[in-house]
Parts: structure tokens; C-alpha cells; sequence
């Protein structure tokens, strides 16, 4: 009766290809899971060397200036963009942010108000380090001017902004333009592209991003483009 056919019981059992194709889904989520909470990289100032070449972001420099682009070349002092106008040279101490959208990837300065404006998607969190050593993960139920309400697992815990040392933003990778034009102009053909499934089950990578030090000037006024 083919891999369909009913048991001895005379219940219908299910395709034997959807039962392995379900079951690796589930392996590719548990492992995805693991990976996302366990291999990100651990150095802000080195996340801009783990971002994909094919990503379109925008440069922000310290000065007011601003590039938009893909990366096609860092090492430890510039990150060279590759733009519309040529290629840009811009010094790595220089770069107060880079973003995607309206999501940071790299920050250069103290904000306290960057971790009230984070918009989270699967996969993501904060990591926040307080003044007595202790290091929390989660995502923040509320942030205000003073606190952070933040939830890790089936916990809420309230901390004032007093007691926080650092906050860092675990973030996934930037996407690809492809993936963003095609979730654009054709979501349909979404589930052809491999980027798709990987970024449903957490096997895209992500980097951190510090927000917040309080052992650094905090800066109070947005960060935007002339």
C-alpha cells in the first residue's frame, strides 16, 4: 500500500517523508535555539567583521556624516563601505553608529535611551551586567528613564538604571538585500530562498551590540543623518 498504508491497529499512518521531514524541522529548531544562546560573538567592537558583505546599512559617523552601503573590506582601524559614490574609508574609532533600518548593528556611544528604542524580533535579548557582577539575559517587559523590567525565563525582575553596568543587545545577523527585497516586493517566493529557514530557527548567527556603560558620558540626543 506504499509508505502510507494503515497498521495493524487500522489507523492511517502518516507519509514516512513528512514524519523525517517533520522531525528534522524539530532538530533544526532545538539546534538553532542552542546556537542563538550559545555562539554569538561576545565583542561588540568586533561585530562589523561578522556581518554579511551583501547587507546594506547605514554609517554614522561622529562628525554628522553618514554612508550608505555594504561592507567590502574591515581590518582592526577602518571599515571600508561600498557605495553608490565608490568605495568610503571610514576609521573604526570615528563611527558613533551603523544600522539596518531602524535596528542598530554597531554603537559607538552610551544610550540609555538605544535600550528603550529596540525593537526585538525571535531570537534576540539583552544581556545586562550589574554593578554587583551579576549578568542577567532576557527581554525587557517595560524601560523607562530609571529602570529596566526585564523577563528571563519564568521570571520579571525589576532593576533601576542605578544598578546596571552594561546593557548589550543580542541581535541576528543583518539580512541580506536579497532577503530584504524579496520580503518586500515578493514574500511568496520567500520559502525558495535558503535564508528563509534559517533565520526561522536561529541558524542565521547574531552579534552583540553594547547600548549601555555607565562607566562611559552618556549621550541624550538622537542620532540621525543631516
Amino acid at each position: 500500500m506504499g509508505l502510507s498504508a494503515r497498521n495493524a491497529c487500522g489507523q492511517r499512518q502518516l507519509p514516512l517523508a513528512l514524519v523525517l521531514s517533520a522531525t528534522l524541522f524539530l532538530l533544526l529548531v532545538a539546534a538553532g535555539r542552542l546556537i542563538a544562546q550559545t555562539s554569538y560573538h561576545s565583542d561588540p567592537t568586533d561585530a562589523l567583521n561578522h556581518v554579511s558583505h551583501s547587507s546594506s546599512m547605514m554609517f554614522l559617523s561622529q562628525s554628522g556624516s553618514c554612508v550608505s552601503g555594504t561592507i567590502q573590506n574591515t581590518d582592526i582601524h577602518t571599515i571600508t563601505v561600498r557605495s553608490t559614490a565608490g568605495s568610503v574609508v571610514l576609521k573604526r574609532e570615528e563611527l558613533l553608529q551603523v544600522r539596518q533600518g531602524d535596528a542598530l548593528v554597531f554603537s559607538g556611544r552610551s544610550s540609555w535611551a538605544d535600550v528603550t528604542g529596540v525593537h526585538f524580533v525571535p531570537h534576540e535579548a539583552l544581556i545586562v551586567n550589574l554593578k554587583n557582577g551579576k549578568q542577567v539575559t532576557g527581554k525587557p517587559a517595560k524601560v523607562n528613564a530609571d529602570e529596566l523590567i526585564l523577563k528571563h525565563g519564568l521570571a520579571v525582575t525589576r532593576y533601576a538604571k542605578s544598578e546596571v553596568a552594561t546593557v548589550d543587545y543580542v541581535r541576528v545577523k543583518p539580512e541580506s538585500d536579497g532577503f530584504d527585497y524579496l520580503a518586500q516586493e515578493a514574500p511568496a517566493v520567500l520559502w525558495f530562498d535558503p535564508e528563509t529557514y534559517a533565520r526561522m530557527v536561529g541558524l542565521e548567527g547574531t552579534i552583540i551590540v553594547r547600548l549601555y556603560d555607565s562607566t562611559k558620558p552618556e549621550s541624550t540626543t538622537p542620532a540621525t543623518c543631516p
